[in-house]
């Protein structure tokens, strides 16, 4: 009877293209365990509105539904500070990134325009292809009607189709304590 061996470098090879690593599914199973914060809680209303790749580079921009943060240049600015990015795989590892910031004016049916901020994150050449973005939260003591408890979305950094694996932002409880 004989036996058909493959190479080591071959073998090597099928391992990769077989996708050794976490699936969108996994991290989505992994962090499910998380509740996911409803409206009441999300005062500040904290959302990912658009993930976006530039070759082996990425931004993922954030949405903060409040009139008072996202009307506000210095609030924005505030919120911007806020954010961090880590790795799905280990939650403690922080990946590399730059605080960046944006405008978008709408102009509505009657002519007026109104200017809103939003908060971005750019993420260059990341080694993880999941990473968490948390939001540190707003305290009752710095603004008591936006008060929002730590938060986090679990993000898919995939080369063909980034996007947010949460539609609605996790309660981060003490994940990253």
């Amino acid at each position: 009877m004989k036996r058909f061996i493959l190479p080591l470098p071959l073998l090597l090879a099928l391992a990769g293209l077989s996708g050794c690593g976490p699936s969108a599914e996994d991290m989505s199973k992994r962090y499910g365990k998380y509740p996911a914060a409803e409206k009441g809680v999300n005062k500040a209303g904290f959302s990912i509105s658009k993930v976006d790749t530039t070759g082996a580079n990425y931004t993922v921009q954030v949405f903060f539904s409040s009139p008072a943060l996202n009307q506000s240049k210095e609030n924005n600015d505030a919120m911007v500070g806020r954010l961090r990015v880590f790795s799905a795989e280990k939650p403690g590892e922080t990946v590399a990134f730059q605080h960046a910031s944006g405008t978008s004016t709408t102009t509505r049916p009657n002519g007026s325009k109104s200017q809103h901020f939003f908060p971005a994150v750019f993420i260059k050449e990341p080694k993880e292809r999941f990473v968490l973005l948390y939001f540190k939260g707003i305290s009752k003591s710095e603004v008591p009607n936006l008060e929002t408890p730590p938060l986090f979305h679990v993000i898919d950094l995939d080369k063909k189709k980034p996007r947010a694996l949460t539609e609605k932002p996790l309660l981060a409880g003490d994940l990253f304590q």
